[in-house]
């Protein structure tokens, strides 16, 4: 029997209510989608926007600012292709860190800001901010295609959004979006998200040309993350388990969806191998405390103290107050397995990983995100290798995702099935505004500590207090700040205040040899020389070759004599003759200061000492003959002395003014006009040559001259005076 006309009619029509019915629903779907990308962006930029006028920070002086490579611009982009990325800053591969550094393209990035801007810190904390935006909805798009989760609540409690608004927020993240440099991580995430994303297009194409496609893009990615850092590597393990979690194709396929994974990484492989020379390991025994904080310990609490970090990593992802940059050595104290800190980690991250085994064979979603976080952490975690400090908040970056995941899950999906949720109907809704509020207070305040490295130092200094580290760099930060100020009694106040935080540093760790020139430094801009001399002795018995020290402490003997501190010029030489062995400046300034302190015996047994060294030396037979002039009234040999000195170097102001004046003193005006106008030659501003001049012109009565020099002596002396 027909159907009626007027039931197929009734059919027709409901058909098209629910075609309509389903493009609305469709529509509106996408049309949410779309808003909550654009939410996520401009909550992502609006969190750190704060940073956009602030200055290069920390480790921007090594891959940036101080980096010749980047500042060589385009032109130094080979160079930074085949280098380690700290080469650029230190001019030769110095081998600092274990496995070395080779991280080039974000420094790649860096090196075309420069010769398209220069520097410019706020063009780099705006691209940092815009990459990060970028990253933050990658992961909501990822996030949309895997957790397909029935939810009835509104789109806001979307277990994607929430995760990805979690993400965006925790204050863990501020050290990398924050610091220029740490757009490494950025752009390593973003690359590894945007291989996600082409595995799951190649898993849902039906087209083989598109397969095609999406298998070459999943290798230039996964490659890119790989140069952009190292530790994308991680995401070998964590993607083809996030494929078996959420993906329900068969084995073969999501094999064969990851192969470009391998490819990228022995491509990676190789073109590391060339730039650096070695694969893995470049067998570096690093003997500074500083850049391997378990030097001085044995194996057993060199684990508990790893597992002591790693239950301090999960306090800071649940409650992530207060923030530093700065773990360094003995910020983070060298424990053995009977104290509790060590032990109960242990037993947690053991609960961890068989809880992540029994989930994976379950698919449990906790497991899931307990697999995201050990695997992104296991290469910071030191117990792979030695990453130079105990531990620092960028190396969770990747691995606070598998937090957010599991906040985000039990929030949305395990509360509200509880019997609480009953009685507290807007618990979820509550518990979502206090957490994001508190982490997008948190992240807004915590980056202002990032405006530049002295604001930077001298905020952590107050939280990593045992850091020798960091407060050795608020020290460093407050003498460079002391000086540019004009005002001496602010800047004495910063040298004072410097003064206080490098005895700290070097009472946390006496063998940081850099402080103690720091320091000393310090003492000197202080004009306490006794101090001074103290601190840089003790580089010296640290390195006798240490050249800051050397230097210093030449500087130190150089300016405690123009400033008539005989003794104390007499005591930084013989401290440098103590650990450098004979050297003619040294001997050198040892007579300046005996001389001028009256105690020619000395000076007359150091200058012969010199000259024994180099018979050539004619500063010292100058002095010898200023010496035999002035202070023991013997021309006749003060001159012999001074004519070895200008045989040697005729071109010496001083040695052709000495003559001048002994040639005046012995009557031999002639001789005496004819070295000071030598002298006049080559230095015409020179006030006293003058005098001498109309001295020895008056000598042969010639007042005319005399006169004209004396004029000159006049002008020149009251230009210097102004």
């Amino acid at each position: 029997m027909k159907t009626p006309i007027h039931q197929k009619h009734k059919q027709v029509i409901q058909k098209e209510v629910a075609l309509k019915l389903e493009l609305k629903q469709s529509y509106t779907t996408t049309k949410i989608n779309r808003f909550q990308i654009v939410f996520i962006a401009f909550f992502s930029f609006l969190l750190y926007s704060n940073t956009l006028f602030f200055s290069y920070t920390l480790d921007d002086t090594l891959v940036i600012t101080e980096n010749t490579f980047t500042k060589q611009g385009f032109s130094g982009i080979g160079k930074i292709l085949t280098n380690d990325s700290f080469v650029g800053f230190f001019g030769e591969n110095k081998n600092v860190l274990p496995g070395g550094r080779y991280r080039p393209l974000s420094q790649i990035t860096f090196a075309i800001e420069y010769a398209l801007f220069g520097l410019n810190p706020f063009l780099g904390h705006l691209f940092n901010i815009l990459l990060y935006a970028l990253l933050c909805v990658l992961l909501f798009i990822i996030l949309k295609r895997l957790l397909l989760f029935e939810q009835k609540a509104a789109w806001y409690l979307n277990l994607p959004f929430i995760t990805t608004i979690l993400f965006a927020a925790h204050p863990i993240h501020t050290e990398v979006v924050a610091n220029i440099k740490g757009r490494d991580e950025i752009m390593g995430l973003i690359f590894v998200f945007a291989s996600i994303l082409f595995i799951l297009n190649f898993l849902a194409s039906e087209s083989n040309r598109n397969k095609i496609i999406f298998w070459n893009l999943t290798i230039m990615s996964f490659l890119l993350a790989l140069l952009s850092k190292e530790n994308a590597a991680t995401f070998l393990l964590v993607i083809p388990i996030t494929l078996y979690f959420f993906q329900k194709k068969s084995f073969v396929q999501n094999t064969i969806a990851i192969i470009p994974l391998f490819i990228a990484l022995t491509v990676f492989i190789f073109i590391r191998y060339k730039a650096l020379g070695f694969f893995i390991g470049n067998h570096v025994e690093q003997t500074e405390l500083l850049n391997n904080p378990y030097l001085h310990t044995n194996t057993s609490d060199k684990f508990a103290t790893i597992f002591f970090t790693l239950w301090k990593y999960i306090q800071l992802l649940i409650f992530p107050h207060p923030l530093t940059h700065d773990y360094y050595p003995k910020q983070i104290p060298i424990i053995g397995w009977s104290d509790y800190r060590a032990f109960l980690p242990l037993f947690i991250y053991i609960g961890l990983i068989i809880f992540s085994i029994w989930g994976f064979i379950k698919k449990n979603f906790f497991a899931y995100g307990i697999i995201v976080y050990l695997a992104c952490l296991s290469i910071a975690s030191n117990v792979v290798f030695n990453v130079g400090t105990f531990m620092n908040e960028r190396f969770v970056f990747s691995a606070s995702l598998g937090f957010c995941l599991i906040l985000a899950y039990s929030l949305l999906i395990v509360i509200p099935k509880s019997a609480i949720h009953k009685q507290f109907p807007n618990l979820v809704k509550t518990l979502l505004i206090i957490i994001i509020g508190l982490y997008s207070v948190k992240t807004f305040s915590r980056n202002f500590a990032w405006k530049n490295d002295l604001t930077l130092f001298v905020t952590d200094a107050k939280t990593s207090t045992n850091s020798a580290k960091v407060n050795v760099s608020a020290g460093n930060a407050l003498l460079e700040k002391a000086k540019t100020e004009k005002s001496e009694i602010i800047k004495t106040d910063l040298y004072n205040k410097a003064k206080k935080y490098l005895l700290k540093g070097l009472e946390i760790y006496p063998e940081n040899i850099a402080a103690w020139v720091l320091l000393g430094s310090n003492y000197l801009y202080l004009e306490d020389y006794a101090q001074a001399n103290y601190c840089y002795e003790n580089c010296l018995k640290l390195n006798k070759t240490y050249s800051y020290a050397i230097t210093n402490l030449a500087s130190l003997g150089q300016i405690a004599f123009k400033n008539k501190k005989f003794d104390r010029c007499i005591r930084a030489y013989k401290t440098l003759l103590k650990y450098q062995g004979a050297k003619t400046d040294t001997y050198y300034w040892l007579a300046m200061g005996y001389s001028d302190n009256n105690q020619i015996d000395s000076a007359l047994y150091f200058l012969n000492n010199a000259l024994k060294i180099d018979s050539n030396y004619y500063q010292a037979y100058n002095k010898l003959g200023e010496i035999y002039g002035k202070q023991k009234n013997d021309l006749k040999t003060s001159i012999y002395y001074l004519l070895k000195a200008y045989k040697i170097n005729k071109g010496d102001v001083q040695v052709l003014q000495n003559l001048g004046v002994a040639y005046g003193i012995n009557g031999n005006f002639n001789e005496s006009i004819a070295y000071l106008n030598k002298a006049i030659k080559i230095d015409s501003t020179n006030y006293e040559l003058y005098l001498n001049l109309g001295g020895s012109y008056m000598g042969l009565k010639d007042m005319k001259n005399a006169k004209v020099c004396f004029v000159k002596a006049d002008v020149l002396k009251a230009t210097k005076n102004k």
